[in-house]
């Protein structure tokens, strides 16, 4: 097939790594239930890293369409406008036990410990909401200004991120000792949307091991417009269950809850609190949205392993659909070694590191990638953008984290029916 602009294949630079590959359309079914016909790109050659150590088969983007490879190949717009995706809603539950779930049309009342608090999308491109700003116990420190700070959700990232500044200025706050010692004295930290705030305990922003503590939030520097910006990764999205609402009728928004799993639910008026007060009234689940939705269950994994620098030009052939090797792991986790690979696709940094220290990262926004042909919505002319794919071309992973990572992956199922 071909796009809008008459073009039948694309090449799309990720932040470690580059495909190209054929357009097709063909019947894609999440589940008996939800099937549609999509547009997608057909890897047909890759490069070595960090391909063969994915352990999923394929990439598919839940952002809005300017983050697309042109019209007809956004999942979101595709379910919503072909009725496939009951009450616009995509929820997600994760957890450490095997049992993590995506829900395609709604939420399921369960998996939640409290009401939804919700804040609408302020930017159709990643998922992209406000908050006000930054508390310590629910206690607002004045962190982000008269405008507030942006916030990506991104279920494709697997850490907490935001801007280096801010990231610096909150280490230097919560001051945490490296031996751990004073650990049980750490505030909690909070995002408050409205007079609402949504809080993460010290075990959620910390890095805690028998080695020692520090703080776990990554510096990344997302250039404006679209910057400076936090990323809510894994580390959030275990806390609260996350709802994409693309189906409100004033416009796309996402919903959180305190998650029930991991003892949720008896921390749940610490997590959703308000503003000046020590514990919150997060309210009662509501009931469960979107009757006719589908239930998919979560892959997890771990991946991780040495990486050595590779030349852009190594590539691993495909004559099939796949955009990664046939490993059967399933989530961007990373082991602790130095220069180790360190994050899932969307987010690896680079920069020159030592045996045992790390350098300031030089960061790239979450799904930031170039498109090098026409039909694209790239934003290739930008100046900034040139100057990342430059600092892209170094081989050396960021080791950010001293945890494993990972991240989810679902199932599709294959028709019949080709067109």
């Amino acid at each position: 097939m071909v796009n809008e602009n008459g073009e039948s294949s694309s090449e799309i630079t990720f932040g470690t790594g580059q495909i190209s590959g054929d357009f097709f359309k063909d019947r894609v079914c999440l589940a008996d239930s939800i099937c549609i016909d999509a547009n997608f790109i057909s890897a047909t050659k890759e490069t070595t890293e960090p391909f063969q150590e994915i352990p999923f088969d394929g990439i598919m983007g839940l952002g809005f369409k300017d983050l697309s490879m042109g019209a007809g190949f956004n999942i979101i717009d595709d379910l919503t406008e072909k009725g496939a995706l009951p009450n616009g809603q995509i929820s997600f539950y994760l957890t450490d036990d095997g049992d993590s779930e995506v829900t395609f049309g709604g939420f399921k009342s369960e998996h939640l410990a409290s009401d939804v608090v919700w804040a609408p999308v302020q930017l159709q491109s990643w998922w992209q909401v406000g908050v006000k700003d930054i508390t310590f116990d629910n206690e607002p420190k004045n962190l982000c200004g008269s405008n507030g700070c942006k916030v990506a959700v991104d279920t494709g990232t697997s850490m907490l991120a935001g801007p280096s500044h801010l990231v610096d200025k909150l280490s230097d706050m919560v001051n945490v000792k490296e031996d751990c010692s004073n650990f049980d004295d750490l505030p909690k930290l909070g995002f408050q949307i409205d007079d609402q705030v949504l809080n993460l305990m010290p075990d959620d922003y910390m890095d805690r091991s028998s080695s020692g503590c520090s703080f776990s939030l990554m510096a990344l520097d997302v250039p404006p417009p679209k910057g400076p910006l936090f990323i809510f990764g894994d580390p959030f999205l275990r806390r609260f269950v996350t709802i994409f609402d693309n189906g409100n009728q004033d416009g796309p928004r996402v919903g959180f809850a305190v998650s029930n799993q991991g003892g949720g639910a008896a921390k749940a008026s610490q997590l959703i609190s308000r503003v000046g007060y020590s514990v919150g009234t997060p309210g009662t689940a509501p009931a469960s949205s979107g009757s006719a939705g589908v239930n998919l269950h979560l892959d997890s994994g771990v991946m991780g392993g040495a990486v050595e620098s590779s030349s852009d030009d190594e590539t691993v052939s495909s004559d099939s659909a796949r955009l990664s090797s046939p490993e059967p792991t399933s989530a961007p986790s990373t082991e602790t070694a130095s220069q180790s690979a360190s994050d899932d696709i969307f987010t690896k940094m680079f920069s020159d590191t030592s045996a045992n220290e790390i350098e300031t990262p030089v960061s790239s926004p979450t799904e930031h990638f170039s498109r090098s042909k026409a039909g694209s919505n790239s934003n290739s002319g930008d100046d900034s953008l040139a100057r990342m794919e430059k600092l892209f071309d170094k081989n050396v992973l960021l080791q950010n984290k001293k945890t494993g990572r990972r991240i989810v992956s679902v199932k599709l199922h294959r028709s019949d029916r080709a067109t």
